[in-house]
């Protein structure tokens, strides 16, 4: 039996993305033994999968950041980020050679890898009630990583069905949420753009990559139990929630952000019929990229599971978008995001 001791470190693995690891990567099980804590290796890479995984499993950091012909030298003298050298990949060069461009990676674990560590990063920001510039450089660099994953998106037949069974169903934790509705608004702004319906080049599909990941970013201001109720908000828990917009465009003043960006998160809740929030206005007064963000909004909320409801099917969360929510959305924008998720939204 193999043991590592907690001089390498160690990070869980997010059940959803044990797949991602199994073929690639030794997975450890934690024991205590004599008040010490050690790693026992659980399945090796490479080897079928013969049993049940366990919930908590482990992966040794140095083995996703670092190729095996590394010295370990040259391992110490990658800088550690304060949020894990894993979750760091999204926010430089790496991203692509390790994940994007690895060909030891097939799509699905590409997509799984791609979320889990941006995801991460996301963490990081929703922990604060402030952001500093580095946070703001992150971002940028995130959404810089997304403009690659979109084009590779594109280039699988099945990536787009792969990317939504992969999203969908997950808490909706604000960090998570804000990274799905990312990803879903690149993939609808290329489609729109390959249809001719806006003009979408890599400057504008990065701002509208900025401003949804930080959509949110304003309910770090909300009191955690309003956020995570375990029902339906009253009137007047739903006036605070109402306020995230201004709260959200308060924390991004002081960045250099482009006014796309900026206008997602201050505009992503108003309706095109009106009746939105904070401003109620309607039709061509909202920002295009705010459109498209709304309707990724409201898409991975129902698609997500709450502590109140279960998640909805892609298909039936379309459906009642279509039919019931129709006048909160652009239509022309709304009917391509529909074609876009093709015959994956029926499952």
């Amino acid at each position: 039996m193999s043991y590592q001791s907690v001089s390498e470190k160690f990070l869980v693995v997010n059940k959803n993305i044990h797949r991602a690891l199994i073929g690639h990567y030794d997975l450890y099980k934690k024991v205590i033994q004599d008040g010490h804590e050690y790693y026992v290796l659980f399945h090796r890479k490479g080897t079928p999968v013969s049993h049940a995984f366990p919930e908590d499993l482990f992966i040794c950091e140095s083995d996703i950041i670092y190729p095996s012909t590394q010295s370990v030298p040259e391992r110490k003298s990658i800088r550690t980020k304060p949020f894990g050298q894993v979750a760091a990949l999204m926010i430089t060069k790496d991203y692509e050679s390790k994940i994007l461009n690895n060909p030891e990676l097939d799509i699905q674990e590409k997509i799984e890898l791609t979320v889990h560590c941006s995801c991460q990063v996301m963490r990081s920001l929703f922990q604060k009630s402030s952001l500093a510039e580095n946070d703001f450089e992150m971002i940028r660099q995130v959404g810089y990583s997304f403009l690659g994953f979109t084009e590779l998106i594109f280039q699988e037949n099945e990536a787009v069905e792969i990317l939504v069974k992969n999203l969908m169903g997950c808490s909706i934790n604000e960090y998570n949420h804000s990274v799905h509705v990312s990803l879903y608004a690149g993939i609808l702004a290329s489609e729109l753009n390959s249809k001719e319906v806006l003009k979408v080049d890599s400057q504008r599909l990065k701002n509208l990559y900025i401003g949804t990941l930080l959509h949110d970013i304003g309910k770090t201001r909300i009191r955690p139990e309003i956020l995570r109720k375990n029902g339906r908000l009253n009137p007047e828990e739903y006036e605070v929630i109402k306020k995230h917009p201004l709260y959200g465009i308060e924390m991004v003043e002081s960045a250099d952000f482009p006014r796309e960006a900026r206008e997602i998160v201050l505009y992503h809740h108003e309706k095109w019929s009106g009746g939105g929030y904070p401003f109620n206005i309607n039709y061509q007064s909202i920002p295009v990229l705010a459109r498209i963000a709304s309707i990724c909004d409201v898409f991975d909320a129902l698609t997500t599971r709450r502590e109140y409801r279960q998640a909805r099917k892609p298909f039936e969360a379309l459906v009642l978008m279509k039919k019931k929510m129709l006048g909160a959305f652009y239509h022309p924008y709304l009917d391509v995001f529909i074609q876009v998720l093709g015959s994956g939204s029926q499952d």
